[in-house]
């Protein structure tokens, strides 16, 4: 009973985050866009909620913060928080993805099935791989070797 996927992602696109100069979307609106595509919420169902931790702490990514995160660590980014299939905070590490208990993997399985899984790691591979075709390199044999200058 798949339905027409151009249709659905139309109908979940969120208002762009970022209107000036170009309609921008966030990471966590992508993110958000795939969990409820997935967990069947434009089709009545209740959205996927999950509190974690991410292996990935802020500080490695971000040289400051401000005073106000520092002091309530629920607004940070070390902190995992989707309601409603809508990612609010964190950052997507292997806590959230790979096989461990309670990660969103082993939620979406539990309570979409092994067809939404794939759906899922399937969506998330495609946005990645594009991503690192647009933003990536690449690097070939050629590229690596070493050339005598005299």
């Amino acid at each position: 009973d798949a339905l027409p996927i151009s249709n659905d992602l139309t109908a979940l696109l969120p208002f762009p985050a970022i209107l000036k100069p170009r309609p921008r979307y966030t990471g966590k609106q992508l993110i958000s866009t795939i969990l409820r595509f997935v967990s069947g919420c434009h089709r009545g169902s209740q959205g996927i909620t999950l509190r974690g931790t991410s292996s990935i702490q802020p500080n490695i990514y971000s040289a400051k913060q401000s005073a106000a995160i520092k002091k309530d660590l629920q607004l940070s980014d070390a902190n995992l928080l989707v309601v409603d299939s809508c990612l609010l905070t964190g950052v997507l590490c292997k806590n959230q993805l790979g096989p461990s208990a309670n990660s969103m993997t082993h939620l979406v399985y539990e309570l979409c099935g092994p067809f939404a899984t794939g759906q899922l790691f399937g969506a998330l591979g495609r946005a990645l791989t594009a991503a690192l075709q647009r933003e990536g390199f690449s690097m070939g044999l050629d590229d690596m070797l070493l050339v005598d200058e005299d």
